[in-house]
C-alpha cells in the first residue's frame, strides 16, 4: 500500500516536471524564427589615460557596422535568452579608463504596419576598442508577426573622462541605419 502511494507520488512529480519543461515548446513550437541584430562600434583615442599630462585629446569612431541575421533557434534557447535580457555586449581590446555611454534606439515597422519603438543603453563600457552589441528579436519582441520588417537604428555615443576631469571628449549621433529583414512563417 505504501509503495503504491510512493510510486503514484513519484509519477505525479515526474509528470509535473515534464509539463513545466515542455512549456517553451507549447508556447513557441520546437524552433523559433528570430533575427539577431549585431552592431559593431570601434573607438580609438589619441593619448594615454595613465597620466594626467597625457590624457587623450580626442576619441574617434574607427569602425561602425550593423547587420540583421535571421535564423531559427530552439524554443529553449529563445526562452533562456529572454531570461538574460535578449542583449549581449562584448568588448574587445579595451584600453583606457574613459567612460563610454551608448544609446541605441530602434524604430520598427511590422508587416501589418504597426510601429514599435524601444531603446536601451549597455552599461559598464570603457575606453578604446570594439564594442559588439547583439540583440535577439523573436516572436515576443516582434508581436508574433511574420513577413518583412523595417528597422531604423539610431546610435548615440558619448565618451567622458573619469573623475576628477569629468569632461566629454567625444559625442556623436551616428547616421541612422535602415535595415529590412524577413521573418518566415
Amino acid at each position: 500500500m505504501r509503495s503504491k502511494k510512493l510510486i503514484i507520488g513519484l509519477l505525479g512529480i515526474f509528470l509535473a516536471v515534464s509539463v513545466v519543461a515542455l512549456i517553451p515548446v507549447f508556447m513557441y513550437g520546437f524552433s523559433v524564427n528570430v533575427t539577431e541584430i549585431e552592431a559593431r562600434i570601434g573607438l580609438t583615442s589619441s593619448g594615454d589615460l595613465s597620466t594626467s599630462s597625457s590624457l587623450p585629446s580626442s576619441y574617434d569612431l574607427s569602425s561602425f557596422a550593423v547587420e540583421a541575421n535571421p535564423k531559427a533557434i530552439s524554443a529553449y534557447e529563445y526562452v533562456f535568452s529572454k531570461l538574460d535580457g535578449n542583449v549581449d555586449v562584448v568588448e574587445e581590446e579595451t584600453g583606457g579608463t574613459a567612460i563610454v555611454e551608448i544609446l541605441i534606439t530602434f524604430e520598427l515597422t511590422t508587416p501589418s504596419d504597426n510601429s514599435l519603438s524601444f531603446s536601451f543603453s549597455p552599461q559598464g563600457l570603457n575606453g578604446d576598442g570594439l564594442k559588439t552589441v547583439m540583440i535577439l528579436m523573436g516572436p515576443d519582441e516582434l508581436n508574433g508577426e511574420v513577413g518583412t520588417f523595417y528597422l531604423t537604428i539610431t546610435i548615440s555615443i558619448k565618451v567622458t573622462l573619469p573623475a576628477p576631469y569629468n569632461s566629454v571628449i567625444f559625442e556623436e549621433t551616428l547616421t541612422p541605419v535602415e535595415l529590412d529583414f524577413e521573418v518566415p512563417a
